[in-house]
C-alpha cells in the first residue's frame, strides 16, 4: 500500500485562504457587464415605484411636497442599493463620482421641498436650478458608463419651479 503525500500544517493553512478568495474572483467586485446589469435593474425598480406614485392634488398645498419626499425616499433606497454595488477597482472612481452627484441632487431637492412647504419661490427656483445641474451631470456619467436606466427620465414627478406661475 503506498503512503497518502501529506500536507504541512502550513500548506492547509495557505490553501483554506486561498478557497475563499478564489471563490469571491475579483475581492467581491463585479465584472463591468455584471455591475451594469444590476445597477440597471435597481434603477428600473426604482423608477417603476416612482411612475406608479399617485400624482398630488394641486389645490393641496401639502401634496406637492409629499408627493416629492416620496419620490426621494424611493431614490435613496435606489443609491443605498447602488452603494452596495461593487463595481470594477478601475471603474470606482467614477461610479463613486456618479453616485455623489446623484447624492448631491437629492440633497438639493430636499433643500427644494423644504422652500416649497415655506413658500419661499426664489429658493424653490434655485435649488430645482441647482438640482437640474446635477442630474445632468450625473445621467451624463451614468450614460457614459453604460447605466441607461439609470440615466432615465421615466416617472414624471411634480414639477415645482414657480417661474411661470
Amino acid at each position: 500500500m503506498r503512503a497518502r503525500p501529506r500536507l504541512s500544517a502550513a500548506a492547509v493553512v495557505t490553501l483554506l485562504a486561498l478557497v475563499p478568495a478564489a471563490c469571491r474572483g475579483g475581492g467581491g467586485r463585479l465584472s463591468k457587464p455584471d455591475f451594469i446589469g444590476k445597477a440597471n435593474a435597481i434603477c428600473s425598480d426604482s423608477n417603476a415605484k416612482i411612475k406608479s406614485l399617485t400624482h398630488p392634488d394641486l389645490a393641496d398645498p401639502q401634496a406637492t411636497p409629499g408627493a416629492i419626499r416620496r419620490v426621494i425616499a424611493i431614490q435613496r433606497h435606489a443609491l443605498a442599493r447602488l452603494r452596495a454595488l461593487r463595481p470594477p477597482e478601475k471603474d470606482e472612481p467614477a461610479i463613486k463620482k456618479w453616485l455623489g452627484l446623484v447624492e448631491r441632487e437629492l440633497h438639493q431637492t430636499e433643500s427644494e421641498v423644504r422652500a416649497l412647504e415655506r413658500g419661499d419661490r426664489d429658493e424653490v427656483n434655485r435649488a430645482n436650478a441647482k438640482s437640474a445641474a446635477l442630474d445632468s451631470a450625473a445621467a451624463e456619467l451614468a450614460i457614459g458608463y453604460g447605466l441607461k436606466r439609470c440615466a432615465a427620465q421615466t416617472a414624471e414627478t411634480p414639477a415645482t419651479s414657480t417661474s411661470q406661475r
